[in-house]
């Protein structure tokens, strides 16, 4: 053989967007799903386009993990997302207090927070208590359980370290088992950059036995999806055409 067959198990939101990035690093790849895609952890999460604005304070690396992953989502698959946004409502006196702190802390993380008056907040929500003192905005999302997942395996033919949340084992260090990767944990919003880094693992893996990997196996490209399949160059996008398209972190293979 002179590339790699990567059979990936579980047709979850994970899933589509590990076989997803490495069917564009050009290796072969086999989805293996024992019931509907997306029909376990993948279709039953809440569907929260995290901002990172919920960790800002207390997790910072969280934080810049999400809206990192946030803006790549939005960008290559646009028309996924409900652009409802997200408030953090000032109710007590104490939250008031707390709420320069909070604004400081998104600001250095990078999420665009925007303050609101009483007035401003109520009339983006009818709904709040009436009693609201103030209240930030910050550009949560919310996703279809089935739209973002559906994107990557329609796409599919054409490292950083990540938060506590989720881990990615080799099973080759871990139990002398070749050829076995497995994620666990993480959000739906960082499941495009746990694909890319199970792909990194499996990358690094193939490229050390010969024949090496192809060239191009060294990062994850990140090109806008499309509902139809294959590519989307925006024009005046700027995208490389070929090779690895859109990097956005190290790869192994140098």
């Amino acid at each position: 053989m002179d590339s790699a067959h990567v059979a990936v198990v579980g047709g979850g939101g994970t899933g589509a967007a590990l076989a997803h990035d490495l069917v564009l690093r050009g290796l072969r790849v086999t989805l293996l799903e024992r019931g509907e895609l997306t029909s376990g952890t993948t279709g039953r999460h809440r569907g929260l386009l995290h901002s990172g604005a919920r960790y800002a304070v207390a997790d910072a690396e969280s934080a810049v993990e999400c809206i990192q992953e946030n803006r790549i989502l939005r960008r290559i698959a646009p028309g996924s997302f409900e652009e409802n946004g997200g408030l953090f409502v000032a109710i007590t006196d104490g939250d008031m207090d707390y709420r320069p702190g909070f604004l400081d802390a998104c600001a250095a993380c990078g999420i665009p927070a925007r303050a609101l008056t009483t007035a401003e907040a109520l009339a983006m929500e009818p709904g709040l208590n009436p009693a609201v003192k103030a209240a930030v905005w910050v550009p949560d999302a919310t996703m279809d359980a089935m739209r973002l997942p559906l994107r990557f395996f329609a796409s599919a033919p054409s490292g950083r370290e990540l938060s506590r949340t989720f881990k990615c084992f080799d099973h080759a260090v871990t139990d002398g088992v070749e050829g076995f990767v497995t994620i666990t944990g993480g959000k739906a919003t960082t499941l495009r950059a746990m694909a890319e880094a199970a792909a990194d693992v499996v990358c690094a893996s193939w490229a050390s036995r010969p024949p090496a990997a192809p060239a191009r196996c060294c990062s994850s490209p990140t090109p806008p999806t499309t509902p139809g399949g294959g590519r989307h160059e925006p024009e005046g996008s700027g995208e490389p055409q070929g090779g690895c398209p859109g990097r956005t972190s190290r790869g192994p293979c140098g």
